[in-house]
C-alpha cells in the first residue's frame, strides 16, 4: 500500500512540475505576439517536408490578403460612421453603440492589424527591410496598449449592444431608462484600466539570434501567463457566452410575440432591423474568432518543453502556416460589419443612398454654380468689350 501511495505521489509531483514548466514557457507566448518564441522549440507530429511549402504559401496569402482587409475595413467603418451619425439615425440609442463599434474597429485595424502585417507579412517576405521603430521603447508600449484595449473594447461593445437589444425587446419599459453614452464611457474606462498591465509589463527584449521584439518582461513570466489567459477568456469566451444566452432569449421572445399577435407594425420595423443586425454581428463574431482562439489554445499545449512529442523544423513550419491562415480570418471580424449592415439593414441602405444622392446633388449644384459663374463672367466681359467698341467708334466718328 505504501509503495502504491509513493508511486501515486511521485506521479502527482511530476504532473505538477510539468504543468508549472508549461506555464513558465508559455507566458512569453502572448496573445498579441505568439511568434516571439523561437519556432524551433515547437514539436512536430510528422516529418512531412511539404510543411515548408505550406508555410511559404500561407505567408504569401497573409502578406497580400491582409492589406485588402485593412483597406476595406477602414473604408467600410468610416462609411458606417457617416451613416449612423446622419440626421436620420443619430437619435437612436442603437446607432450610438454601432458608431462606437466602428471607431474601435478602426483602432484595431490601425493599432493591431497594421503592425502585425508589417511584422509578420512585409518583414518575412522582405528580410532586408527593417522595422525597428515598432520595437523601441514608447512605441512598443503604445502599440501593446492599443492592441489590447481596442480588441477588448470591441468585444464588450458587442456585449453592450446585445444587452441594449435584449432590454429593448424583452423589457421595453425598462429600456426607456437606459443611458447609452454613460454605459459606453464607463465601458471604455474599464477597458483602459484592465489592459494597463500590458504596456507596463512590456519592453523590447533581445531573443536568441540577436533580433529585438516587443515582448513581456521575463521577470514576471508566470504572472503574465495567468493574466494573458484571463485576458483571452475575457475578450472571447465570456462575451460569447453572454451574447449567445441573450440572443437566445431575444429570439424566443420575438417568436412568442409574433405567434401571439401575428402582426409586425411599422413602428417596430427599425427595432427589428437592429435586432437582425445584432444577430449577424454575433454570428460573424463567433465564426471569425473561433479558429484563431482554437489555434491559440492548441499552441499553449504543444509548446510544453517537457512534451514527449518529437520536435523539428517541419512542425513549426506547419504551425506558422496555420497561424498565417487563421490570422486573416480573425481580422475579418473588424472589416465585415459594413457589409452586414448593407445586407441586413434596409434603413441603413436607404440612409446610405440618401447620403450619396445628397452628395451628388450638392456636387451637381456646385458644378452648376461654377458653370453659371463662368458664363456670367464671360457675358460681362463680352458686354464690356462691346461697350468699349461702341465708345471708340463714336469717338472716331466725331
Amino acid at each position: 500500500m505504501d509503495g502504491s501511495n509513493g508511486e501515486r505521489n511521485f506521479c502527482l509531483r511530476n504532473i505538477i512540475s510539468l504543468l508549472y514548466g508549461h506555464c513558465l514557457i508559455n507566458c512569453v507566448i502572448t496573445f498579441q505576439d505568439i511568434k516571439a518564441v523561437p519556432f524551433s522549440l515547437l514539436p512536430s507530429p510528422t516529418d512531412d517536408s511539404s510543411y515548408g511549402d505550406f508555410h511559404r504559401t500561407s505567408s504569401t496569402f497573409f502578406t497580400y490578403f491582409t492589406p485588402v482587409i485593412l483597406t476595406v475595413g477602414l473604408v467600410g467603418n468610416i462609411i458606417s460612421l457617416l451613416v449612423f451619425r446622419s440626421s436620420g439615425m443619430r437619435k437612436m440609442s442603437a446607432s450610438l453603440y454601432l458608431v462606437s463599434l466602428a471607431l474601435v474597429d478602426i483602432c484595431v485595424l490601425v493599432g493591431y492589424v497594421l503592425p502585425e502585417w508589417i511584422k509578420h507579412g512585409v518583414a518575412n517576405n522582405s528580410p532586408n527591410t527593417s522595422f525597428v521603430f515598432l520595437e523601441v521603447n514608447g512605441v512598443c508600449q503604445l502599440r501593446m496598449f492599443l492592441a489590447y484595449f481596442s480588441r477588448m473594447a470591441s468585444s464588450w461593445i458587442i456585449v453592450a449592444f446585445t444587452v441594449e437589444r435584449f432590454t429593448g425587446v424583452c423589457y421595453p419599459l425598462k429600456s426607456l431608462q437606459r443611458h447609452p453614452m454613460k454605459i459606453l464611457v464607463g465601458l471604455t474606462l474599464a477597458c483602459c484600466v484592465l489592459v494597463m498591465y500590458k504596456p507596463f509589463l512590456s519592453r523590447p527584449v533581445t531573443h536568441r539570434g540577436g533580433f529585438v521584439i516587443c515582448s513581456s518582461m521575463k521577470e514576471y513570466q508566470y504572472e503574465i501567463f495567468i493574466v494573458e489567459s484571463l485576458y483571452v477568456v475575457s475578450i472571447f469566451f465570456v462575451p460569447l457566452v453572454i451574447i449567445s444566452v441573450l440572443n437566445g432569449s431575444i429570439m424566443r421572445t420575438l417568436f412568442l410575440r409574433n405567434t401571439q399577435t401575428g402582426i409586425l407594425t411599422d413602428s417596430t420595423n427599425i427595432r427589428m432591423e437592429f435586432t437582425v443586425i445584432l444577430f449577424a454581428i454575433s454570428l460573424c463574431y463567433a465564426a471569425f474568432h473561433l479558429p484563431y482562439y482554437i489555434v491559440w489554445c492548441r499552441l499553449q499545449i504543444v509548446t510544453n518543453p517537457k512534451s514527449f512529442v518529437s520536435r523539428n523544423s517541419d512542425f513549426w513550419d506547419y504551425w506558422k502556416g496555420v497561424l498565417n491562415l487563421v490570422r486573416p480570418i480573425y481580422y475579418l471580424n473588424y472589416c465585415s460589419n459594413f457589409f452586414l449592415y448593407c445586407i441586413t439593414g434596409a434603413y441603413f441602405r436607404s440612409e446610405l443612398a440618401r447620403i450619396l444622392c445628397c452628395r451628388d446633388q450638392r456636387r451637381h449644384r456646385y458644378r452648376t454654380h461654377i458653370r453659371a459663374s463662368r458664363m456670367e463672367s464671360l457675358t460681362r466681359q463680352s458686354h464690356l468689350s462691346a461697350t468699349n467698341g461702341t465708345e471708340n467708334y463714336a469717338t472716331y466718328t466725331a
